[in-house]
């Protein structure tokens, strides 16, 4: 498996960029692998405040 919810040096999970790329289906690949969908980066923001950011 791999780690659905690692950080990057800014807090971001795959879910923040997924769903900041609108990258529908990759959502919801890492949403079924148990990605945790409040995780916050380092500025407070979860992965739906990502995909608001990314304009979508």
């Amino acid at each position: 498996g791999c780690a659905v919810n690692a950080q990057d040096w800014w807090g971001c999970t795959p879910l923040h960029l997924a769903c900041e790329a609108n990258h529908q289906e990759l959502v919801e690949i890492l949403v079924q692998a148990g990605a945790q969908l409040e995780l916050r980066d380092f500025d407070g923001q979860t992965p739906l405040h990502s995909a608001c950011m990314g304009g979508r």
